[in-house]
């Protein structure tokens, strides 16, 4: 929580600096954001047996990004996600192509923005198939492999400390769904996330 609130603090002082942004057609975005510890993430099975609850696990993410500014406040750009769901050995990749509106003008320096995506990739986890019959214990591990399709929705604030740079907050929903490759049960993974993410723009 000290960490949330240090963010807070930087991101009040910025809004007090006076500098005027530029975001005009033609500049290129530069940025990426981390996932907070107070992101929840909960992943659920379904299959011809049933639904199986994963449970809520704590989630370590990076995405970079990098977009273009086709208009004034408005971005097309690619998003590139790596995830790992704690103590659950699953991880994902995730390449997604998004759109970015910011909503306002730039005679302030703290500038609202919403921005959603959707975009393929591959989730990995680690499948326990053999075990001893007398003690239980397990024996083999295989790595499984899976196509996935993604989609995150967030929105949050761009507080700009200079003209190019600035530092964001923002909220996040993301839904990343996939079925697998052998799959006699139709078995179908979905996690859904919630999170809090901070992350540094820089726009050229």
């Amino acid at each position: 929580m000290k960490y949330i609130k240090n963010i807070t603090i930087m991101l009040f002082l910025a809004s007090f600096s006076y500098t005027q942004a530029q975001i005009e057609e033609g500049m290129v975005l530069i940025g990426g954001d981390s996932k907070l510890q107070i992101t929840s993430a909960k992943s659920t099975r379904y299959s011809d047996i049933g639904k199986s609850d994963g449970g809520e696990r704590k989630l370590i993410e990076l995405s970079p990004q990098i977009a273009y500014l086709i208009k004034d406040y408005f971005a097309l750009g690619l998003q590139v996600q790596y995830a790992n769901l704690v103590s659950s050995e699953i991880s994902t990749l995730i390449a997604m192509p998004f759109v970015r509106f910011y909503l306002g003008n730039t005679s302030t320096d703290v500038i609202p923005f919403v921005q959603g995506g959707i975009g393929p990739g591959y989730t990995k986890f680690a499948d326990f198939i053999t075990y001893d019959d007398v003690s239980g214990e397990r024996l083999t591990t295989e790595s499984i492999k899976a196509s996935i399709l993604s989609y995150k929705l967030n929105m949050g604030i761009a507080a700009f400390v200079s003209k190019s740079i600035s530092f964001e907050m923002s909220i996040s929903y993301q839904q990343t769904s996939g079925e697998f490759k052998y799959n006699p049960l139709n078995s179908k993974e979905i996690i859904d996330v919630f999170g809090l993410s901070v992350g540094l723009g820089i726009l050229l």
